[in-house]
């Protein structure tokens, strides 16, 4: 019966931390921002989106889903060599509206690269 009630203790402590956390990071995440999913294949990146515009924090979930190690390489920012498999976020800001280059430098082709557009970033709060 103890070890009944001490897991139902210990198993509400960590749903509250997780709750906690989780609303501690939509408070308090840098603002305006967004997300963009980007999905490592070999052969090619592909981005949910190519262009935003009034955010000046972009968040890149990044994917391999690949075959081999990939990293994701935006605005002198870039993830670490990511494992098929593996995921990492990459939090960039963009104060200056304007065309930004990205690419893979691993395992790279043509395709691995393109332009990421920002238009009218906004100072964060």
């Amino acid at each position: 019966m103890r070890k009944r009630v001490a897991l139902l203790v210990s198993t509400a402590i960590l749903i509250g931390a997780a709750v906690s956390a989780t609303a501690a990071l939509a408070t308090t995440g840098p603002s305006p921002y967004t997300t963009v999913t980007v999905k490592i294949l070999e052969g090619k990146l592909v981005l949910n989106k190519l262009a935003v515009s009034q955010v000046t924090f972009v968040d890149f979930l990044v994917t391999n889903a690949g075959k081999t190690t990939h990293n994701f390489t935006i605005g002198g920012y870039s993830t670490h060599p990511l494992k098929p498999g593996q995921k990492q976020h990459l939090y960039v800001g963009f104060p200056i509206s304007g065309k930004y280059k990205y690419k893979s430098t691993l395992h790279a082709t043509a395709k691995m690269a393109g332009v990421f557009h920002i238009s009218e970033p906004v100072q964060p709060d």
